[in-house]
Parts: structure tokens; C-alpha cells; sequence
């Protein structure tokens, strides 16, 4: 099969950011939850592989990572060639700076993400969660 190549177009992510946020409502109902309660890690592998499966229908080569957060918990993303798409990624920040203005998804290239993460504060340690990861 010929994958589309994803770019981050704003065509491909006006495309993509829909399903992502379907992916919520979807996870959110599966579980019985409040969708704003669905970013924590507990539902960050279903959340992944929901985004992965509707990139997939779209012809994208999605892959969902997974890597080991420090409680020894797998933790999972979603990438798009060199584009991460992450809905749990508020989870990482204090408590402080977690806050509904915030973009519920972190849509980013590998490349930006570190300067993203340390302008919300993040603390470095967390990097290896995206850096590190492997496909599965």
C-alpha cells in the first residue's frame, strides 16, 4: 500500500484535528468519562490507537510509540512522518500550568518540540517520553 506523506499542510492537519478530537469523544464514551477528564495516561493507549486507526483510514502511515514513564507505566503518541501527535501531553505539565486555554493536542514536528515543551515549562526529564520512544 502507497501512503500519503504527511507534510503538516494546513489542509492535512484541518483534516486530521477532527478525528483527533472524535477520538476523545470516543474514548470518553468507552470509558464512561467526562472528555476533559480522558488526557491522564490511564487512557493515553486507547486515545493513540483511535488516532492511529482514523490517520490510517486516511492513508497516512500513523504508528502509535510507546516509551516508559518513570513509574515504570508504558506511556503512547502518534506519529506522522516527523510530525508527533500527542492528546495526553497536558499530563506532563504542573499542575499549575495545566488549563483548558491550552491546545488539548500537541501537534508538532520532532524538531520543535523541546522549545514548545520548555516555553509551558515542562520539565526536561519528560522529553525521553517523545525522544525515546519506539514504534510498535
Amino acid at each position: 500500500m502507497e501512503y500519503r506523506k504527511f507534510e503538516g499542510t494546513p489542509n492535512q492537519i484541518t483534516e486530521i484535528m477532527p478525528l483527533v478530537h472524535q477520538s476523545y469523544k470516543e474514548v470518553a464514551l468507552k470509558h464512561h468519562e467526562l472528555e476533559e477528564k480522558i488526557h491522564t495516561l490511564e487512557y493515553c493507549h486507547d486515545l493513540s490507537d483511535a488516532i492511529t486507526e482514523k490517520c490510517r483510514r486516511l492513508d497516512y502511515q500513523a504508528n502509535r510509540w510507546v516509551s516508559v514513564y518513570r513509574d515504570n507505566r508504558a506511556y503512547s503518541h502518534v506519529r506522522l512522518d516527523s510530525w508527533i501527535i500527542d492528546a495526553n501531553w497536558q499530563y506532563f505539565l504542573h499542575e499549575d500550568y495545566r488549563n483548558p486555554g491550552l491546545p488539548r493536542v500537541l501537534f508538532i514536528t520532532e524538531e520543535r518540540l523541546s522549545y514548545f515543551l520548555s516555553a509551558y515549562n515542562v520539565d526536561p526529564y519528560f522529553l525521553p517520553a517523545w525522544l525515546f520512544s519506539q514504534p510498535i
